[in-house]
C-alpha cells in the first residue's frame, strides 16, 4: 500500500531467512533435467577425433558443438539409440549429457530370455521360485537359500564412516559448517559405493538363482556400530537405492517384488515358529524350543519368505 518498511524490520526478515536457509536446502532445478530432441540437437560420430560422438546444439546464435565420451555401460546397453539427449546438472554445477536409448524391445527380449532360463533350471531341478532377503549391514543381504551376500560390507562402511566423521568433527571444532565441497565429495563417494555394491550383489543373485519373486523386508538402514551421521545418510540413500534396483529388476526381467513386515523376524524360529529375544545372540540363532541352530540373518530371511505366503 506504499508504506515504507523500516530498515530494522527488513534486517530482521533477512536474519530469519538466513536461519531458515541454513537448515534447509535452497530450491533449485538440479532434478528438473532438460531433454532435447532432434529438433534442437544433431548427433554425429566422432570420426578421427578423440571423442566418440558429437552433439551439435541449435541456439539462437548458431550451433554449439559438444564432444561426448562413451563408456562400456553405454556401449553394452541394449536398445535403439534415439536422436535425443538429456542434460543433467550435478551438485557441483557441471553438466552431463546423456543420449536417450529406447529399451522397450530390448526389455521384451530380456524377459523372454529370463523366462527360458527359468524353464531350463526347472527342468534341471534347480528352480528357485521365491527367494527372501534380510538386510543385515554386517553382510549386505542374507538369503532364504542360506547365502550371505556382501560379507565385507560393514567393514567398508566403517572406513567411509571414519573419513566422513573425522572431516565433520574437524569442521565443527573450527566453527565451520559441516557441509563443504570436500564433505559433499565424501558423501557422494559413499553413495556411489552403495549403488555399485547393491547393484553387483542383486545382479549376482538373479544370475545364480533366477527367482520368480523376491521378498524383502521393510528396510531400516541402521547399524549400532556406525555413527548417527552415517546411519542418517544410509537411511536417506540406502533404501532408495535398493528400491530403485529392485524396480529395475522388475521392469527388466519381470521379477515380482513383495515387501513384508519384518517385526520379530530375527527372534522367531523359522522351523517351529517359537518367538523369544533370547533365541538370537549376535550372528547366531539358537531356538530355545526346538534347538535349531543357523545364521541369524538367514533365519530372518526364511521367516520373511514364509510371511509372504510363498514359502
Amino acid at each position: 500500500d506504499g508504506t515504507v518498511i523500516p530498515d530494522e524490520v527488513r534486517e530482521l526478515a533477512r536474519a530469519i531467512m538466513r536461519k531458515v536457509l541454513a537448515r534447509h536446502h535452497r530450491p533449485d532445478l538440479s532434478r528438473c533435467n532438460m531433454v532435447i530432441d532432434q529438433r534442437g540437437v544433431e548427433l554425429s560420430d566422432g570420426g578421427d577425433t578423440t571423442f566418440s560422438l558429437w552433439a551439435s546444439l541449435k541456439t539462437l546464435d548458431g550451433k554449439v558443438a559438444i564432444p561426448l565420451l562413451s563408456h562400456d555401460y553405454f556401449e553394452g546397453r541394449r536398445g535403439l539409440r534415439k536422436k535425443s539427449i538429456q542434460v543433467n546438472e550435478r551438485e557441483d554445477g557441471t553438466l552431463v549429457f546423456g543420449i536417450i536409448t529406447d529399451i522397450g524391445n530390448a526389455v521384451r527380449d530380456l524377459k523372454a530370455e529370463y523366462e527360458e532360463r527359468r524353464k531350463r533350471r526347472a527342468a534341471e531341478g534347480r528352480a528357485c521360485d521365491t527367494i527372501a532377503l534380510d538386510w543385515g549391514l554386517r553382510t549386505l543381504f542374507a538369503t532364504s537359500e542360506g547365502g550371505l551376500l556382501g560379507r565385507s560390507f560393514l567393514s567398508r562402511l566403517r572406513a567411509y564412516d571414519a573419513r566422513i566423521s573425522k572431516l565433520a568433527a574437524y569442521r565443527q571444532r573450527h566453527g565451520l559448517r559441516v557441509r563443504s565441497p570436500r564433505y559433499d565429495r565424501e558423501v557422494q563417494r559413499l553413495r556411489g559405493f552403495l549403488r555399485s555394491e547393491i547393484g553387483r550383489v542383486l545382479n549376482r543373485l538373479v544370475d545364480v538363482h533366477a527367482p520368480e519373486t523376491i521378498v524383502v523386508e521393510m528396510l531400516d538402514f541402521r547399524h549400532p556400530h556406525l555413527s548417527r551421521r552415517l546411519n542418517r545418510i544410509l537411511s536417506n540413500s540406502g533404501r532408495s537405492i535398493v528400491n530403485e534396483k529392485l524396480q529395475d529388476l522388475h521392469e527388466r526381467y519381470g521379477i515380482k517384488i513383495v515387501e513384508v513386515n519384518a517385526a520379530y523376524s530375527s527372534q522367531e524360529c523359522s522351523s517351529c515358529g517359537y518367538v523369544d529375544k533370547r533365541n538370537r545372540t549376535e550372528e547366531q540363532f539358537h531356538c530355545l524350543w526346538c534347538g535349531k541352530k543357523q545364521h541369524a540373518d538367514v533365519n530372518a530371511s526364511r521367516n520373511q519368505r514364509a510371511r509372504s505366503g510363498k514359502g
